[in-house]
């Protein structure tokens, strides 16, 4: 290989950093408060948190109930806390503590309940994602106590009000997906997102939560060949887009949009005001141009720190599949 494209690629890496360095400079400057986020928003931001906490339990909670527990899935409750982990696979951006400090004050006792949990299931890889708006302010600290180590790059929190999505291009043919299709949406996911270096096989984990209770999952065809998909998880009165992935043959069509804009156009339907998102990285120009706002970045503690270069997750927010810290299905 040339010189010329290793430049390149420094360059883009030294632009993306470049370009996260000012959000987050952009992020410490919203708002009055002292937690980085505008008062108004403060609310809304609890929510779409406590949200996506929810998302992921329900995800590992029906990925569990599957016959044989393939991928050997456990929750427990504890106060306020959702804990949850997939034993057979032990990484820590599936096995995340989401919304701690966030309804309530953590407290020292919801620490030591995290780390008996995954020490009772033999996990070494698990995550404590804390947003700006946790409480106390002793948390961080606390959770640096049990050994855990900040990561370089958080997750960055974006949202939209769900009216008025960008118009789609009507020659993409976009199509609810029913439990018969959950075999080709697995399919799609594992290969958009090299999904076959895990362990075990990820298909049970995608296609646990087709056709469930207030869960829809949409395609886009090629006639009737599934060539990328996406989520829409709906609960208090806001909208969960995630679980995108195209197959790589089919990126740069702009189907991921086709998409989004389908499923805000059913969470209005349900009575959602907003939806929202996360990505390992910050908001696209497009994403930005479609109506995205970035709202906060949150801090992820990690119990041990791995470049996990190859993972499954999707960008509802992004302009294409790229190497990134997420989870599975995460956005």
């Amino acid at each position: 290989m040339s010189g010329g494209g290793g430049g390149s690629g420094r360059l883009q890496v030294r632009r993306q950093r470049s370009d996260i360095a000012r959000i987050r400079l952009k992020i410490q400057a919203v708002g009055d408060d002292e937690d980085g986020v505008d008062r108004k928003l403060s609310e809304l931001a609890g929510r779409m948190e406590e949200h996506e906490a929810a998302v992921w339990a329900t995800c590992v909670d029906t990925a569990s109930a599957l016959p044989g527990n393939p991928l050997q899935g456990v929750i427990e409750q504890q106060g306020s806390m959702s804990l949850v982990a997939l034993c057979a696979v032990d990484r820590g951006d599936i096995n995340r503590v989401i919304g701690l400090g966030v309804g309530a004050p953590a407290r020292p006792r919801d620490l030591d309940a995290i780390e008996a949990f995954y020490e009772s299931y033999g996990q070494r890889n698990f995550r404590i994602e804390m947003t700006p708006m946790a409480h106390p302010s002793e948390l961080a600290g606390w959770i640096e106590a049990l050994g855990l180590a900040c990561d370089d790059l958080g997750t960055f929190k974006m949202w939209r009000r769900a009216a008025h999505p960008p118009v789609a291009d009507a020659d993409i043919d976009v199509r609810r997906l029913a439990p018969a299709d959950a075999d080709a949406l697995a399919a799609i996911s594992v290969a958009a997102w090299g999904a076959w270096s895990m362990p075990v096989s990820m298909a049970a984990w995608f296609g646990a939560t087709v056709g469930l209770d207030g869960v829809q999952h949409y395609g886009a065809f090629d006639q009737d060949r599934l060539v990328a998909t996406g989520a829409l998880f709906i609960g208090d009165g806001v909208g969960w887009l995630g679980f995108d992935a195209t197959h790589p043959r089919y990126q740069g069509r702009k189907l991921r949009q086709a998409l989004s804009t389908a499923r805000m156009i059913d969470a209005v339907a349900h009575g959602c005001q907003v939806v929202h998102a996360e990505s390992s990285l910050p908001p696209s120009q497009r994403a930005l141009r479609d109506g995205w706002q970035l709202l906060y970045e949150k801090k992820n503690y990690s119990s041990i720190c791995v470049d996990e270069k190859v993972t499954t997750s999707g960008s509802v927010v992004g302009d294409g599949p790229r190497t990134v810290h997420g989870p599975p299905g995460h956005v």
